[in-house]
């Protein structure tokens, strides 16, 4: 990695892509990945860079769908949190969820 890969992907962290989408692109670990955006690697970049918080100003699920009133569901986790959650992803989900037990079914 050389200097202006180090200072992309620490952009990349503090817009809040994640650890693995980081490791997999520079083709390093996600504990190298994690150091470099702690500052360990690296301090004369800066201190430590971190995602948003709870996803906070987030406008797309990691798949690249709109959160819109329609397509997000908002659930109120036990710690008193909201949460996020994609329509179409657990549409997605749920329907491949249904093909693998409709499967495990034909095999009976």
């Amino acid at each position: 990695m050389n200097y202006s890969d180090i200072v992309e992907l620490r952009w990349e962290r503090h817009r809040g892509a994640r650890l693995r989408e980081l490791a997999k692109k520079y083709g390093v670990t996600m504990g190298h990945i994690s150091r470099i955006a702690s500052g360990e690697y690296y301090p004369d970049l800066g201190g430590p860079i971190t995602g948003r918080k709870g996803g906070q100003g987030l406008t797309h699920c990691i798949h690249g769908h709109e959160y819109t009133p329609e397509n997000t569901i908002v659930k109120i986790r036990t710690n008193g949190l909201k949460q996020r959650n994609c329509r179409q992803c657990k549409r997605v989900v749920d329907a491949a969820r249904r093909e693998k037990k409709r499967q495990l079914n034909d095999t009976n």
